[in-house]
């Protein structure tokens, strides 16, 4: 903290930065080297936004469904579940549908794994340590997030890489990192917002940027009434 805090930098994209992520002590400090950033205007905005996902992942706040993972709890929200992830939007909506409480006890799933998965879901970053990289593949093969798996295979790739140019090198954790502007976890999210916005005004606005998908349930948690109009919306 004291190098960062003096001009020194750690960017999670170069070579440099990633020799220092995987050869930090621990979680902690790892967390430091990624998070640590020079506070510039773009940048408040910028975090605003990850920060908030963040702790709607670690805080649980308005979660409404809790997933147990061989006696290990798990609070989300079915509305970033659903948004993110067609697996999860169609067991919300069928297997899982209207329990508070989703108990999972297969043996091949892992809580490590998972807690993992709900980070990369939330935030579009992931951590794992390397022992749970194939259970964190196999996850996502269940989950269908494609994505995922092609980013994890590739970061396996480069890591591997970076050992054999590194002899006496020892990774102990993978992280993937969403690259700069990357639209994929916002473009998810403002669906929610399209979804929001009651039939009757949506063809007003002309064509919607992220349009909800038929069929697709929202899981909205309150809803506000306006001049006779329904927004379904997400505490």
């Amino acid at each position: 903290l004291y190098l960062l805090a003096n001009g020194a930098r750690c960017e999670a994209n170069t070579f440099d930065g990633e020799r220092c992520l995987y050869g930090a002590l621990s979680d902690p400090i790892r967390r430091a080297l990624r998070d640590y950033k020079q506070v510039t205007a773009s940048c408040r905005r910028r975090d605003y936004y990850d920060d908030f996902l963040q702790r709607l992942l670690e805080q649980g706040i308005h979660s409404d469904v809790v997933f147990v993972v061989h006696g290990k709890p798990f609070r989300a929200h079915r509305c970033v579940l659903g948004v993110r992830s067609a697996y999860f939007a169609n067991m919300l909506d069928t297997k899982w549908k209207g329990k508070n409480v989703v108990v999972l006890r297969h043996p091949l799933i892992n809580p490590v794994a998972f807690g993992a998965l709900l980070q990369y879901l939330y935030t579009g970053r992931l951590d794992i340590g390397v022992e749970h990289v194939s259970d964190c593949e196999r996850l996502a093969k269940q989950c269908q997030l494609w994505d995922l798996l092609s980013d994890l295979e590739a970061k396996c790739e480069k890591v591997s890489e970076f050992v054999a140019s590194k002899p006496g090198t020892c990774v102990k954790v993978l992280t993937i990192e969403p690259p700069p502007a990357d639209p994929r976890l916002r473009e998810d999210m403002a669906l929610l917002a399209d979804c929001a916005l009651p039939l009757e005004l949506r063809g007003d606005l002309g064509e919607l940027p992220f349009p909800c998908p038929d069929g697709f349930n929202s899981c909205p948690d309150v809803c506000f009434r306006v001049e006779g109009c329904s927004f379904l919306c997400h505490k």
